[in-house]
């Protein structure tokens, strides 16, 4: 007999398998032992983080090792995909059944992920809340078995939290009724992502290595063609020479360098690799002056929420985004940031000078982005919606 779950203080369970949880992302989690749950992490042992720098108890579990390796080969991955479900067997957690079985509730990281359906096969009691990131609807191969994968969780989840209004929009469309799923916006830290004191921001551009009358610009994320990095250098040859652009993430960075040669805006532009989260605020961003996030959507892919954008406003930035995916939740147009057409290096040379040329309107417009997240996306305001939704609408449990 399946016992019922606890209603003292119910666990539970993010589910992470593989997926490296942004530190941030998980913000709005650890606060819910505020709201009467006991929150923990559950993924494995791959993580660009160390399990001290996230704000709730982690375990870790061993994912398939020899199966494991198979299934990440393409032959491998093409083989078990054409028969199952199970297409992307390394990223499952051994053990798990085990491990979940006190937990009360189950949080997995998106309704295509591999944890999700793991999450419904191998639930002792809890319930499986999926947390929803995808905003394109029906994004998955209709014609091979691992759609069984996504109708699965689709139909037998027990409630989904979207995470943007884009999100929700896709779950309405795939038959998700709104009895089982509730809009909850995830959150970032604003008393560690914040504006900085006059000495903070000193010392952060001497860190930068920037002068007193540049302007810097900066992105925060993979450093590729669908995060708009190409359309960025292109359109740094028409922006104010004042500008210098610091690049923070990884990925294509030898061919953006040698982009940005050609176009002959290298010495206007840094690349510094990943950065620590811890790091991100007091090294980088309180020497900003704006931040950019060119997304370029792709048929797979859309921008979701781009937390790094939101911890800038919660540093009094103003930002300059690609009208796409939920970029324009988060940025106001005209109010707290400027919205571009995507891969126009034109349009978003235009609203990066914009800003670049006018320090009372990046004044302006940095004072309203802090006021925006702190109405909107503060992790701490929003645990508590999603811990009301929780005991409520998956739990049955009184306030």
């Amino acid at each position: 007999m399946v016992p019922p779950a606890r209603t003292d203080r119910p666990r539970l369970t993010v589910v992470r398998g593989t997926q490296v949880a942004n530190l941030s992302e998980l913000q709005i989690y650890a606060h819910l032992k505020d709201h009467g749950f006991d929150p923990e992490l559950l993924g494995a042992r791959r993580t660009n983080y160390k399990d001290s720098d996230v704000p709730m108890p982690v375990r870790r579990l061993a994912t398939p090792p020899i199966a494991g390796r198979i299934s990440r080969t393409a032959a491998g991955g093409y083989l078990i995909g054409q028969v199952s479900p199970y297409r992307y067997f390394h990223e499952y957690l051994v053990g798990f059944d085990r491990a979940v079985q006190d937990s009360d509730i189950l949080f997995p990281v998106d309704f295509g992920h591999p944890t999700s359906f793991q999450c419904l096969k191998h639930r002792p009691r809890a319930k499986v809340v999926v947390q929803v990131w995808e905003n394109i609807p029906f994004n998955w191969p209709e014609d091979r078995p691992l759609s069984q994968h996504y109708r699965a969780v689709l139909e037998k989840a027990d409630f989904f939290v979207p995470f943007t209004r884009s999100a929700d929009r896709a779950l309405r469309r795939m038959g998700v009724a709104s009895e089982r799923r509730s809009l909850v916006y995830c959150g970032v830290d604003t008393s560690a992502f914040r504006p900085p004191s006059s000495q903070e921001r000193a010392s952060a551009r001497a860190h930068l290595g920037v002068g007193a009358n540049d302007v810097v610009v900066t992105f925060v994320g993979r450093l590729g063609f669908f995060k708009g990095i190409y359309t960025l250098l292109e359109s740094l040859t028409e922006v104010d020479r004042r500008v210098r652009l610091q690049l923070v993430g990884a990925g294509e960075e030898r061919k953006a360098s040698r982009r940005a040669r050609d176009l002959g805006v290298a010495d206007r532009v840094k690349f510094w690799g990943w950065v620590p989260h811890a790091e991100l605020g007091p090294k980088i961003l309180w020497g900003s002056d704006l931040v950019v996030a060119p997304s370029v959507p792709t048929e797979q892919w859309r921008e979701q929420f781009d937390q790094f954008v939101v911890e800038s406003m919660a540093a009094a930035l103003p930002a300059v985004g690609s009208r796409t995916g939920g970029l324009p939740e988060v940025i106001d147009q005209g109010r707290t940031g400027l919205l571009v057409t995507p891969d126009d290096p034109e349009e978003l040379a235009q609203g990066l000078n914009v800003l670049a040329t006018d320090a009372a309107l990046r004044s302006k417009m940095g004072e309203a982005a802090r006021k925006r997240v702190e109405s909107m996306f503060d992790a701490r305001k929003n645990a508590a919606t999603l811990g009301e939704v929780l005991r409520s609408k998956v739990l049955g449990l009184p306030d």
